[in-house]
């Protein structure tokens, strides 16, 4: 028999028969194409559990978290520099921003979907959710695997309008990291406007009534959108 390599992809174990966070051993043996001696028998074989010959492995059928702490949800906010979060997994920690994904959508007064960029970022897209890597295209994000904590640059918001923000991400198992499936969301109103307030009592000068000889109950009006 010659050196060469070798691969199994059929009657291997399926997803509903392997547990997640269980350890596998494996271990293969090898029959040579030597002259079998006395006749009837095999080739040298090759014994199980060698060193080389084995390998154990950690399932991992389980997706990552990944949540939304700023903005919070149902918030009327007047500024957003930053959008931040955590997300982790049990089995097989996130180590890069590039895991997480986060999509930006406006609800009302319009309902166009975020292009992914930051400088110029419009919400011009169609067919929402659209998921952007946090570290790509000048948005700027990080990770830390330390902490966990994300964050993200925001594109310019209009004031008034409400917003929707998803965020998913992949773990590290290997070949290719588990996808959330439970995607977290922060719905919130961005409004930069400020609110009206006027003094109605006194009155300004130079009106007559301006001029007082007694102290009088300042009062006046204050209204805001929101």
């Amino acid at each position: 028999v010659h050196q060469t390599s070798w691969s199994l992809s059929q009657s291997l174990p399926s997803n509903n028969q392997l547990v997640s966070g269980n350890s596998y051993y494996l271990t293969t043996s090898g029959i040579d194409d030597a002259m079998p001696v006395p006749p009837g028998t095999t080739g040298n074989t090759e014994p199980f559990f060698g060193a080389v010959r084995a390998s154990t492995f950690t399932v991992d059928l389980v997706p990552p978290v990944a949540v939304i702490s700023t903005p919070i949800d149902n918030a009327v906010i007047p500024s957003l520099a930053k959008i931040v979060g955590t997300a982790d997994d049990v089995l097989a920690p996130l180590t890069l921003a590039g895991q997480i994904e986060v999509a930006i959508g406006e609800l009302s007064t319009n309902t166009g979907c975020w292009n992914g960029a930051v400088a110029g970022g419009k919400f011009t897209a169609t067919g929402c959710t659209i998921f952007y890597a946090i570290n790509t295209g000048g948005r700027g994000g990080t990770y830390s695997a330390a902490s966990k904590f994300w964050d993200m640059n925001v594109p310019p918001l209009t004031t008034q309008f409400t917003y929707r923000v998803w965020v998913r991400a992949r773990d590290s198992a290997a070949p290719v990291g588990n996808l959330a499936t439970a995607i977290s969301t922060v719905t919130f109103i961005y409004n930069s406007d400020f609110p009206g307030a006027a003094i109605t009592t006194p009155v300004g000068l130079p009106a007559n009534a301006a001029n007082l000889n007694a102290g009088v109950t300042v009062s006046g009006t204050a209204s805001d959108n929101f």
